[in-house]
């Protein structure tokens, strides 16, 4: 074969390669020479397998690993004198997408897919404005029940500066509250795929809400708490009224967190 010509590490073509190989260098010292070409490359077939210089099409490996073949050349004269030599073919390994396009961008999703949109995750959009309006509404009527749960305890011992200091705690409380109520993601993904999604749950938001909730319940309590021997019956039903607005309001956002569905995390 031709002396200073490399069939290694060639560069990927595709699903097949086109190799012009030489043996032209056999004509040297003994012209009119008879060839014949074979390969053990991967369906490998010669254009003409007598021709000095034939082209040599054969498969890449499946998978677009690299591919290593041989050619062998028998060359004999007239007299039926022979000789054999044989060359190297290695082509690197190649990258084919999922359309089978050579260094193509097309690629599986998590299902398995081609160019798909992980269809399998069986996932579903949840929206959260109601509920993150309903939390805050009732973090705000929470709020107002102690206010007013202030001003009567105020007037039942007659103190106007009473609550000062359970005012400004109660406010801290309802901004926190309102913070987290409009601070969930607008739209909630959740998926029902098991094995590729994982749910992730609020229960850092639920605690961090109910401690809120909670706390007004609780200050509320404490604004009412110790009057009642000195209120007058229309003042007692104001309390009980107080502290039932109270429990209900916070057992209604007990629910309302309850409700927020898990999120997903799919493998992407």
């Amino acid at each position: 074969m031709s002396q200073g010509v490399s069939y290694e590490n060639l560069t990927c073509s595709g699903t097949t390669t086109v190799v012009q190989i030489d043996g032209s260098s056999s004509m040297d010292d003994l012209p009119g020479l008879l060839f014949s070409w074979t390969t053990d490359c991967p369906n490998g077939l010669f254009d003409d397998p007598n021709s000095t210089t034939p082209v040599l099409t054969f498969d890449s490996v499946a998978g677009g690993g690299s591919t290593m073949c041989s050619v062998m050349l028998s060359v004999s004269d007239d007299s039926e004198q022979s000789s054999v030599c044989q060359a190297a073919i290695s082509v690197q390994s190649c990258t084919f997408d999922c359309r089978g396009t050579l260094n193509g961008p097309a690629r599986e999703d998590a299902c398995g897919v081609c160019e798909g949109n992980n269809e399998c995750f069986n996932c579903e959009d949840v929206e959260t404005f109601s509920t993150s309006f309903a939390l805050d509404n009732a973090a705000v009527s929470l709020f107002k029940t102690l206010r007013k749960s202030v001003v009567l305890h105020r007037k039942i011992v007659n103190d106007r500066t009473y609550g000062k200091d359970l005012i400004a705690t109660g406010s801290g409380l309802y901004a926190s509250a309102w913070s987290l109520a409009w601070g969930l993601p607008s739209t909630i993904v959740t998926c029902d795929n098991v094995e590729l999604c994982q749910a992730v749950d609020n229960q850092a938001f639920d605690v961090q809400f109910q401690s809120a909730s909670q706390g007004l319940k609780s200050l509320i309590y404490e604004a009412l708490s110790g009057i009642g021997q000195l209120a007058t019956n229309k003042q007692k039903a104001k309390i009980k009224k107080y502290k039932k607005r109270a429990n209900k309001l916070t057992k209604r956002n007990d629910g309302l967190l309850q409700s927020i569905p898990d999120q997903s995390q799919c493998v992407s």
